[in-house]
């Protein structure tokens, strides 16, 4: 199994993007969708160097950003500081785990979740931990904004590695890439799907799923990374 931590800290190291860039086309996407909930708080799932981050903070958002990469917060962080302090103190950055930073969400404290590519370098198993936690995090009617790439892609020429955008182009991360029935699949349980779109460039699916109005109490705790790493342990993966 790839040290996933490292491959990440190394994929961001010789990366070049930063908060200045702006945000990417599918964050852009997303805005109509926090609008038409009149979305407050919004948790950036893999916000890596706080593009998108800074621009939904400068958008009136009150935002946490959560990448494992120690180099990506850093960038993050740095973002947000060159903001006006006004806009700024609506963001902030920590290092964690998705599963640990959802554990550690109050039930139904989110308005919506946003992910952009993030769930690109899980496996299903941690797939259905971390939409379980997305669910249980969110308020009921919330939203839940994920993009994934499609198994279309032309990255996927090179599945197992896939280099950084910008960089020295050596170090990279492994990826999968998605299906149309996949991406189905996962927002079936416990969401109610709202959109899924494709890309205008590059073959990537937007989804827009709502969690349901009604509040459900979740039958089980939520799954930390520790827990699934000792089920991983147990089953013999």
């Amino acid at each position: 199994m790839v040290d996933r931590a490292a491959a990440w800290e190394q994929y961001w190291s010789a990366a070049t993007a930063t908060a200045a860039d702006g945000p990417g086309e599918f964050t852009r996407w997303c805005l109509p969708w926090l609008r038409r909930i009149r979305a407050t708080s919004v948790l950036d799932l893999g916000c890596g160097p706080g593009r998108d981050l800074a621009f939904l903070v400068s958008r009136g958002f009150r935002v946490t950003g959560v990448d494992l990469s120690a180099e990506a917060v850093r960038r993050a962080r740095r973002g947000l500081r060159a903001l006006p302090p006004d806009v700024a103190r609506r963001g902030r950055v920590l290092r964690k785990d998705l599963l640990d930073a959802l554990a550690s969400t109050p039930p139904g404290s989110i308005d919506a979740v946003h992910a952009a590519t993030t769930y690109q370098t899980l496996t299903d198993r941690e797939l259905r931990a971390v939409f379980a936690g997305v669910r249980r995090a969110l308020r009921p009617g919330g939203v839940h904004l994920w993009s994934v790439r499609s198994a279309r892609h032309p990255g996927r020429t090179s599945p197992d590695r896939v280099a950084p955008n910008r960089g020295d182009g050596r170090s990279r991360v492994p990826l999968r890439f998605f299906r149309a029935r996949e991406v189905d699949r996962l927002s079936a349980a416990g969401f109610v799907r709202w959109r899924r779109d494709r890309a205008s460039g590059f073959p990537t699916f937007y989804v827009a799923d709502r969690a349901p109005r009604e509040a459900r109490s979740p039958r089980r705790r939520p799954v930390s990374a520790a827990r699934l790493h000792s089920r991983r342990t147990r089953d013999g993966m």
